[in-house]
């Protein structure tokens, strides 16, 4: 599990509409990504993890 800051700037482009840019990441990469205040919660193998976490 990895926590990425958001910062408010932004984060809606990052988000996308509906979130589809998360979803789209979490497909990509096989890692599930939610939001936790101003955070992302990124979970999955260690690899995978790490991969998401360099796009974000």
């Amino acid at each position: 599990m990895r926590k990425i800051a958001v910062p408010d700037e932004g984060a809606e482009s990052l988000f996308g509409n509906y979130d589809e840019n998360l979803k789209h990441l979490e497909g990509l990469f096989t890692v599930r990504i939610r939001t936790s205040g101003q955070e992302l919660v990124v979970e999955g193998e260690t690899a995978d993890v790490a991969r998401a976490e360099r796009v974000l």
